[in-house]
């Protein structure tokens, strides 16, 4: 449903809980009494907590405000798996910014990821960072065809791959054969509310739980967040999260999801199965993305119907899946697969991320919110304009 806050509107979903592997056990306060702050930044996902991180280093007071728990939603349920762009692959990309922004996208991406990199190792935060690297696997000739495009265009922007056969394949992953597959060794991977979470910790910011915000009101001197108990008095404030379109935006959106389904512990049948370890994914836009980790295989699709005659299309009959404990969530995503940073209205500005790649892209909203919010020329921040949509008076 919607609700009204003075014309902007607000999107509101059920809490879905994280996934019930890698379970963050932080928790923080609900806000019950009348702050001040520069800055309010709603939404304590990937995108919020990197904007108040950012936020912060450049001298600004901030709080993150949540209306559920810090990464529940699809932070939390992530797959947590570190890759380039916002989704599509190159030849994708190319065909929908151009040459020139699709380099700009996957540069700034790959920034992020080694950003995120080098905060877990610099900060011990422990979230099973892993660089496992990605085969993209063609199941016929026409998926072939789909995977040799883009091996070149890969190649055009400057991330090359290697194409493999299908006996190069089956040494690496002795499941089902497959035709061909692309693999590129520049994919890692975390539990992504696990490094989420600890940043809180880590950068000390000020986060209230439970605080859901219900209403912005314009002063003479700033603006008031409204919360059900209490108010912030604030100067700004970013939006960051993607499950809530607002100002007039929501057209411009999809709204999407993805099931996670574990496979029972296989112990040593794991390592038969996999005998390097690779994440893969097949090349269709709602692909199906399949890799080992903790003991378990795990498979994510984006459409649970038919999910088990998927699994039965990747492994063997001997590895079965629990249904029972599958996870997944729901996101925005924008018709035109970027995300939207910077100033909405006066004093309000966003930082949404779109689901897939969410991690990296919400990190990468979340670094450039200072540039937003200064006004700085940034040709990133040129693609992720508000502006490029029509938005409501």
């Amino acid at each position: 449903m919607f609700l009204n806050c003075n014309n902007y509107y607000f999107f509101m979903f059920p809490v879905v809980e994280p996934n019930p592997f890698w379970v963050k056990k932080t928790s923080y306060p609900k806000l019950s009494k009348n702050i001040k702050t520069e800055v309010v930044i709603v939404g304590a996902g990937i995108a919020g907590i990197t904007s108040a991180i950012h936020l912060q280093e450049h001298g600004y007071k901030v709080t993150l405000v949540e209306q559920s728990k810090v990464c529940y939603g699809a932070t939390g349920s992530s797959s947590g798996i570190l890759y380039f762009g916002t989704g599509t692959d190159c030849h994708s990309a190319i065909e929908l910014f151009g040459e020139k922004n699709a380099r700009l996208l996957w540069e700034e991406t790959k920034k992020s990821i080694e950003i995120i990199h080098s905060l877990i190792e610099k900060n011990n935060i422990h979230c099973g960072l892993r660089k496992p690297g990605t085969i993209i696997i063609a199941r016929d000739e026409k998926e072939n065809e789909l995977i040799e495009r883009e091996a070149i265009a890969m190649k055009r922007l400057g991330y090359p791959g290697k194409m493999l056969n299908s006996t190069d394949i089956k040494g690496i992953f002795s499941g089902k054969e497959f035709f061909s597959g692309l693999e590129q060794d520049f994919c890692s991977q975390i539990k992504p509310g696990l490094f989420a979470g600890e940043l809180c910790e880590k950068f000390n910011l000020q986060v209230f739980e439970n605080t859901p915000m219900r209403q912005i009101e314009e002063t003479r001197n700033g603006l008031i967040v409204k919360s059900p108990e209490a108010r912030i008095d604030c100067d700004g404030v970013v939006v960051a999260s993607n499950i809530q379109p607002f100002f007039g935006l929501e057209k411009n959106f999809v709204v999407e999801s993805s099931t996670i389904i574990p496979s029972i512990e296989l112990g040593p049948r794991l390592k038969e199965l996999w005998k390097q370890d690779k994440i893969f994914w097949t090349p269709d836009e709602y692909y199906d993305i399949f890799y080992q980790h903790d003991g378990r295989a795990f498979f994510e699709v984006y459409r649970l119907k038919g999910a088990q005659e998927k699994i039965s299309r990747y492994f063997p009959g001997d590895v079965a899946f629990e249904m029972n404990k599958q996870w997944g969530s729901v996101w925005s995503k924008t018709r035109d697969w970027l995300p939207i940073v910077g100033k909405v209205k006066e004093k309000v500005f966003s930082a949404i991320a779109v689901g897939d790649q969410g991690i990296v892209i919400g990190f990468t909203a979340g670094r450039k919110i200072v540039a937003a919010i200064e006004g700085k020329n940034d040709p990133l921040l040129e693609m992720f304009s508000p502006k490029r949509f029509p938005i409501k008076a």
